[in-house]
């Protein structure tokens, strides 16, 4: 009897092996053959999976945005208020913080050195996601789910040329607050205006 393979599943283990890889030697350095060689299967079946290197970093990115919101939200209750929200995020970020910032070095070196047509999209599609669902969990507009999404990336980049952990847990704190005080106000201009619906439930 023939073995039954889960294409979709080894489509997503090569992509996981291929996040290494890239992480390691950088997305630029390797071709289609090097990335079959170090995976350990033929370039036949490289691509037959993935018909160009381009295509691996496209299915990388969407999987990472929807396996990584999915990791967040398992530890979000339905009954969370946005505070107990913000620190489940909060807490998320600051202890995988290696792995956001080996994503944003591989986005870099995607965004410098590929020149095909709409090279923005990949990444714009991932950022996208995961404003849309910090947006829907907060239950905030999403011009304050951007407003997260950039600041956090730029704590991340700031902590990736200074190693300074102390400090990026100090300026997390303080985001999180002045996000919470920016919530607030929000609040009050929401309460203050005639009835009707509203995005923000918090």
């Amino acid at each position: 009897m023939p073995k039954i393979v889960d294409h979709e599943k080894y489509r997503k283990e090569l992509a996981d092996k291929c996040m290494e890889l890239f992480g390691r030697k950088g997305y630029a350095n390797v071709t289609m053959r090097e990335i079959s060689k170090e995976l350990g299967v033929s370039t036949g079946l490289l691509y037959h999976y993935f018909p160009t290197k381009e295509a691996i970093f496209a299915y990388m990115a969407d999987h990472m945005s929807h396996s990584d919101v999915a990791s967040v939200l398992e530890q979000v209750d339905e009954s969370f208020t946005i505070e107990e929200k913000l620190k489940v995020y909060g807490k998320h970020w600051s202890d995988n913080k290696s792995y956001y910032q080996s994503i944003i070095l591989l986005a870099l070196d995607f965004f410098r050195n590929y020149h095909g047509p709409d090279k923005g999209r990949v990444t714009r599609e991932y950022i996208q996601y995961y404003i849309d669902a910090m947006a829907d969990n907060l239950n905030v507009p999403e011009k304050l789910s951007k407003f997260i999404y950039t600041h956090m990336i730029g704590l991340m980049y700031y902590d990736l040329m200074l190693h300074d952990d102390a400090s990026f847990r100090e300026q997390l704190g303080l985001f999180l607050d002045m996000f919470m005080d920016c919530v607030k106000k929000l609040r009050q201009d929401a309460g203050s205006k005639p009835k009707g619906k509203s995005k923000m439930k918090v």
